[in-house]
């Protein structure tokens, strides 16, 4: 069966791009799915798989609630256009499940987030609103992880709360303190989440650290 989702996700032709499965659930059972084979394939828009973006393996990122991660080479993505879809595939014993997720490749890099190897770092989240209720929430949940290129998490900077900053619309701040950055380096991944009732979002932008 192949549930439709609502979103829609923004890939972009010159870089890689990093998709993130959070919390893959097996409801039947109760139960986080931690040991599952999720693979997502680009699918364009006449319905053809892309070429070296077909089934690829999702990794588990240890230590989470069902959170998968796999990156799309920049080399294997298609040209900017609308009606792409990402088919995700999570199967776990006798448990197979698929959902589309609505893509746009645009031209141009991703942007990304620099941060300091040698000081503090504070990261805010702006304009965090709730689309579908058309507010914005100063009790949501918003929390910060970095990644290595690898996938496995940085000790010390997994799940950083963010704060709300009184008297914004949707603005939160959360502070990496110098005392816990990895190495200088490219290919690292800030993933952000945020929880609100039923809202469940998560962004991943490519980061550096100089």
């Amino acid at each position: 069966m192949t549930t439709p989702a609502t979103a829609k996700l923004v890939l972009y032709h010159q870089s890689a791009n990093t998709f993130v499965v959070r919390k893959a659930f097996r409801t039947d059972a109760g139960e986080f799915l931690n040991s599952a084979t999720v693979t997502a394939t680009l699918i364009d828009p006449d319905g053809d798989n892309v070429p070296g973006l077909i089934s690829l393996s999702m990794t588990y990122i240890t230590g989470s609630n069902g959170t998968y991660k796999v990156v799309f080479p920049r080399t294997s993505m298609p040209h900017a256009g609308d009606e792409y879809t990402v088919r995700c595939r999570i199967v776990s014993g006798n448990y197979d499940r698929t959902f589309d997720i609505a893509a746009e490749v645009v031209d141009g890099a991703e942007p990304k987030l620099v941060l300091n190897q040698a000081g503090d770092n504070t990261i805010a989240i702006r304009n965090l609103f709730q689309t579908f209720d058309d507010e914005f929430d100063p009790a949501a949940t918003i929390t910060l992880t970095l990644f290595y290129a690898n996938g496995s998490q940085v000790d010390d900077i997994i799940d950083l709360p963010a704060t709300y900053v009184a008297g914004s619309n949707g603005t939160f701040q959360v502070v990496i303190p110098s005392s816990v950055m990895p190495v200088a380096a490219d290919g690292y991944s800030t993933v952000i989440t945020a929880e609100s009732g039923s809202y469940d979002r998560i962004l991943t932008i490519p980061t550096e650290v100089v």
